[in-house]
């Protein structure tokens, strides 16, 4: 992706519940990865899993723009 990146014109990427499976652990190391993506290209990532959103406000701290969506 860093490749692509590099070579051509950013387009958004869109991740929607990559972590499901994932524990405390590994959902914080993926994060990190959206992170470091972030700074390359736009990042929107979907979840209907609130206990991600410590993690997300964790990893990327007021950059971030949280929409909460009513059931």
């Amino acid at each position: 992706m860093e490749l692509h990146l590099d070579k051509s014109k950013s387009l958004p990427f869109v991740a929607d519940d990559l972590f499901v499976n994932f524990d405390d652990e590994r959902s914080t190391a993926g994060l990190e990865a959206l992170r470091e993506l972030s700074t390359k290209t736009q990042v929107l990532f979907l979840s209907h899993h609130d206990h991600l959103l410590p993690r997300v406000r964790q990893v990327f701290g007021a950059g971030v723009n949280v929409v909460a969506l009513q059931r």
